[in-house]
Formats: structure tokens, sequence, C-alpha cells
């Protein structure tokens, strides 16, 4: 839709001339898509070695908790990558008190404690020297270690204590061995030299590696104690120092705005909930042309009927069955089968996904429901078997009960007990008998199978309800199953159990971590924002990062816009002009993109300041064109002046 304001500009005539100056148009509107060479990315703060990649990590040796076996020792490159990293760390004033504020908050880990008492040596907290002291005399595993050696590091003569420490278990007596050396007093290194040169001491070993390793630390080779010092500085620094002269959090998030594909993910996916005009336009030329499963949930999301346009006139399709199983996937979470048949008809006929399309085409109540469904079930696999009962019940038809009752008598406990469920749905109350008997006896031989094939439907209203009963009688892995279940069906009841999981210590990880933040990140709430803001950055698989950021981002925290600007001025065109509508809509408006064009990167080229242009005047109008024309001159020919008015040009073919 064109703009009048645009359309009737007297600015017009005496700009166009200014500031393209005789330009094609083709050639210029390319440029906008070419830009300086990108810069390269930071060194990674977290490489491959014990204990890099946060508390489940690898550890180096003696890093256990009092019940767990001691980690080998590093090997020679994990050694000298230990020590690399050392050198990066450092401590400041407001050290001590983050890691007193950790010792005092509620069960956190032995190792996350253990990283919080080395803090307070590396950072001088003196005052803290009794509490040490009594850690070191009464305490146990790890905890035990780190505060032996931060008394090492406060270096407060406590000669004696260590001294006496060196005739308990090995792991105890190395750290002693290695606090008298930290605490470079002349007398604690002569008892260490004794107990080197005396071949029939039982620390002679250690003690002559601990003397190498505090004279000539590239020339030591690794032994418990000055591993686990140097492990534990590293954990203590990211959590309470700096890195590399920064806070951890800041490194990190540097680490993945350097990330092209994280940065194309979130922002994709961000787009879903942009409703500016053109935004689409930018969505399908992504899909098109881009990659990455954000592109098609995202497509599917905000312009549903063009995608299955595109699909019924073979102009695009998925790529292979799990970009189709991703179309299923995103029509099913946004509840738009009834919108889009024909796109459900075409994913029917992928024999993989039949019955899968089957259900959501059920769910339309406009298609008969047997032209979908084999007359003879019994050959299918178990999933197809589990989909036809579901299609059954969702349609309604008490005609499909014979059916179910003929595959209840089937030998796959899965399919007997899905068709009972399909019946309970139906309106059975024979068949919700038989189920709440099951689901409420746990020693019931099929419970488990049960429990499963309930969460496989928890959707429908029914299940849903019996759930949310059954819920605060559950226990352990059963309950955390069910609270993600009903917490992606907007069930808020189960939400803190969510959150509860999320922030236990060690913090999940892996594919654990991604369902539980799928299901946080379902409608996150102001509720969810303070844990999701402790967790960020979660060091993780991509998919988990890219599930956490995405929520903070629809929350709007400011955290994660330093990905959306790094997007804006290093992506192609349409990613980037997509990028500076999220950065508008989240930063605080279009005025933001002026901000960005104040202070630009040090490598941005004319291409990205004129693309950045653009963004402005496509995104807010003659207004902004008009605002920009004032700071930068109108007659200045700046790249991003001709950007913008380009930019609200575009707009008058929408």
């Amino acid at each position: 839709m064109s703009s009048p304001r645009a359309a009737r500009n007297p600015l017009l005539p005496v700009l166009l001339p200014a500031l393209l100056g005789g330009l094609a148009l083709a050639p210029f509107t390319a440029a906008l898509q070419r830009g300086a060479p990108k810069p390269e990315p930071p060194a990674s703060p977290a490489e491959a070695v014990p204990g890099a990649q946060g508390d489940d990590a690898p550890r180096a040796a003696g890093d256990a908790a009092p019940d767990r076996a001691p980690r080998p020792l590093p090997t020679a490159d994990e050694w000298k990558e230990l020590q690399a990293r050392d050198r990066r760390v450092a401590f400041t004033p407001r050290t001590a008190a983050d890691a007193r504020a950790l010792l005092a908050s509620s069960a956190p880990s032995a190792e996350k404690r253990a990283a919080a008492w080395l803090a307070l040596g590396s950072s001088g907290a003196v005052s803290e020297r009794l509490a040490l002291e009594d850690l070191t005399r009464h305490g146990a595993g790890i905890e035990r270690r780190a505060a032996i050696l931060a008394l090492g590091e406060l270096s407060t003569g406590v000669e004696a204590l260590f001294t006496s420490l060196t005739s308990e278990e090995d792991e105890i007596a190395e750290c002693a061995l290695l606090a008298l050396l930290r605490s470079n007093r002349a007398a604690s290194r002569r008892r260490v030299e004794e107990i080197a040169n005396d071949p029939g001491h039982p620390l002679h070993d250690a003690a002559g590696a601990l003397l190498v390793f505090v004279a000539d630390r590239a020339g030591s080779t690794p032994n418990r104690a000055s591993a686990l010092l140097l492990e534990l500085r590293w954990q203590a620094a990211r959590q309470f120092g700096l890195v590399d002269g920064q806070a951890w959090q800041v490194l990190q998030v540097q680490r993945l705005a350097y990330d092209p594909v994280f940065r194309r993910e979130l922002v994709v996916r961000r787009a879903a909930r942009l409703y500016r005009p053109g935004a689409r336009d930018h969505l399908l030329q992504i899909l098109l042309a881009g990659q990455g499963p954000a592109r098609i949930t995202t497509a599917i999301a905000a312009m549903p009927l063009e995608v299955q346009s595109l699909v019924e006139n073979d102009l695009w399709a998925p790529a292979d069955h799990a970009e189709w199983r991703l179309v299923l996937e995103a029509i099913d979470a946004r509840g738009l089968a009834s919108v889009v048949p024909g796109l459900l008809e075409r994913a029917a006929a992928v024999d993989a996904l039949h019955y899968e399309a089957t259900v959501l085409l059920a769910r339309t109540g406009k298609i008969e429901l047997a032209r979908y469904v084999d007359p003879d079930l019994s050959r299918l696999g178990i999933a197809d078997r589990l989909a036809a009962c579901d299609a059954f019940a969702i349609s309604g038809d008490l005609g499909w009960r014979s059916r179910l009752e003929d595959l209840e008598q089937s030998l796959d406990v899965p399919v007997r007990l899905a068709a009972r469920v399909a019946r309970m749905r139906l309106g059975s109350r024979v068949a919700e008998d038989e189920v709440r008997g099951i689901l409420g006896d746990v020693e019931h031989a099929d419970h488990a199978a049960l429990v499963r094939v309930l969460l496989g439907v928890a959707r429908d209203p029914v299940v849903g309800n019996l759930l949310e009963d059954y819920l605060p009688t559950a226990e352990g892995a059963e309950a955390l199953d069910l609270a993600v279940t009903l917490c992606q069906q907007g069930r808020i009841t189960a939400r803190a159990r969510v959150r509860a999981a999320l922030a236990a210590d060690p913090t999940p990880k892996g594919p654990e971590a991604l369902r539980l933040l799928r299901a946080l990140g379902r409608r996150p709430g102001p509720e969810d924002l303070e844990l999701l803001r402790q967790l960020f950055p979660l060091e993780d698989e991509r998919d988990v990062q890219i599930e956490l950021a995405g929520a903070l981002l629809e929350l709007g925290d400011p955290e994660i816009l330093p990905v959306v600007r790094a997007s804006l001025w290093q992506d192609e065109f349409d990613l980037s002009l997509l990028a500076a509508a999220v950065l508008a809509e989240v930063g605080g408006g279009v005025r933001v993109l002026r901000d960005e064009l104040r202070v630009p990167p040090a490598e941005a080229a004319s291409a990205d300041l004129r693309r950045v242009g653009f963004a402005i005047g496509a995104w807010g109008g003659m207004r902004e064109v008009e605002d920009l024309a004032r700071e930068l001159r109108y007659a200045s020919g700046h790249p991003a002046l001709q950007g913008a008015l380009l930019g609200v040009l575009s707009t008058r073919t929408q």
C-alpha cells in the first residue's frame, strides 16, 4: 500500500536529484546487498578442554563431588590449554561480593561452591579467612580442597595448618603443598623443597612436580592439585570475574553474534510476530532461498495461505521428510489445520507422514475420514496406528468404536491403550474407568505405557484435564514429563515445575534443556524472565542456545539485542531488513536504527550504511526520512539517506 505522505511530499523532487545523482536504480538497489568484508569472530572463550563447557563437561583431576570418582589428569594438550586459559582470567573488587551471594543462595552444587570459595581467595577477601580455615578443617570433597587452595591464594600465614594436612590423603596433601607454594613465603617453600628432596617421602613426586609448576608453568606436568587450581580459577573467573578483560556473559554474547546460523535462526524466528507491511516479502525470499528450520516454521506462522499456494502451484515444497515434519509441527502448534487444508492434503500424500497429516485434517471437521484410513490397520506400524486412533477420536464419530474395539485386541500395548483412550474420548464411561484405574495405579504393568499414550494426545481437553488432575500425585521423571507436556498445551499449573527443573543445579543440558526451554518458551511470561536471564548464555548445543535466546527476545530482553544488531550490519539484504524490523520493535522504535547509523561498526561499508538507511525508510516512512535528512543534511549524498529514500519508495508497491 502506498504512503500518501510519500506520494505528495514536496521534498521528493528536491531530494531525488541530490541523493541519487543520476544513479540507475537497478545497480543502486543491488548495491544494498553488498557490504564490506565481515570481521572474523573472536577467539573462542571456551575451548574443548576439561571443564570449559560448563559444569557437566569433563573436569580436571580431583574436580569431583565427594560421591563422584575423580576425573583423569589432563592430557598434554589439555594441560597446555588449561595454562593458556589461566592467563586470560582476572578478578575484580566485585568478585568477592558475587561469590558470597552464591554461597548464601539455596543449594548450589558443590562445584559452584568450590569455584566461589576460590574466587574469595583469588580476589584477596581476607575477611573470609576464618570461614576458609573452618572449611579446611571440617569440610569434605571438592569444597575442602578449594578452601585449602583459596587460603594459599590469600597468603595469610597458615603454614602450620597446611603442614598438618600433608599427612592426610593424597588429594588433600597435594592441595596443601600447592597452597604452601602459592603463599609466596620462604619458609613454606623450604618445607616443600624438603619433601621433594626426600625420596622416601610419600609426597616426593608431587612436591617436585608442584615446585616445577610454580617456577616454570610451561615446563610442568599436571597433578591433581595444579589441575584443580587452574580449573577452579577458570570457573571462578567465568562466574565472578573477568575473562579477556570482560564478563563471561559479554564474551558469550559476542560469540553468538559472530555465528551466522545463530543470527539467522534467531531473527527469522522472531520475525513470525512482525506485522509490518513488507515483512512477508522478505520472509518469502528467505523461505525460497534460505536454509534452516526457522524459515519454515516462521513462514507457516506468518503467511500460511501463501505457503499453501506455493506448494499447490509447485513453486516451493519442503525438501525432505524432515522439512515436511516441520510444516506439520508448525501447523499443529499454531492451530492452523482448518486454514491450510490443501497443504495438509499434500502432506498426506507423503507415505511416511500420511497419518500425521490425517490427524490434522481430522481437526478441520471437513473430511471424510474413511478415505484416509486403511481398511486393514494391522499392517501399519505402531506410530501410524496410534495416529489412526487419535484421528478416530478427533472425528467425534461414534461409528469408529467398532474399529477401536478391534484395535484394543492388538498385541502391541501402546496400540491397545491408545484405542482405549480414544474410546474414552468418544464418551465411553467404561473406557474412562479403565483408563483412570490404570493411571492411578503406578504398580500396574501398563501404567507407564498409558502415560506415554496420554501425553501424545494431551491437547484433547478430556485428556488434558485427566493429566492435570493426576499431576500433583505424580513423582520423579514422570511428573516432569507431565509438566512439560501440559506446559506446552498452555496449562499454567504446570509451569512452576518446568521452571524448577530448569533452575536445578547443575543446569540441564542437551535434549533435556531443549525440551524444558521449548515448554517454558511457549507463551513466556514476566515470571519466567528472571530465570531465563540467569540461564543466558547457556553453553550448550546451538538449538538450545537459540531456544533460550528466542524466549528472551520474545520478552524484549536487551541482553539479546547485540545479536540482532550484528545481523543488521552483517547479514544479507532480506535478513538484515528483518533484523532492522525486530530491532525497531524490541528496541523502542525506528529511532534505534538512526542510533545505529550514528556509531556504525568500523568495518561498515557504504553499502551497509545504505542498507540500514533503506530499513529506516521502509519501516519508518517519510517522517523518518525527513528526520534523517535533517540530521545528515539534505544534499549530503550520504549512503544512508540514499537508502532511506529508496526504502520509502519501495513501500509504494505494498
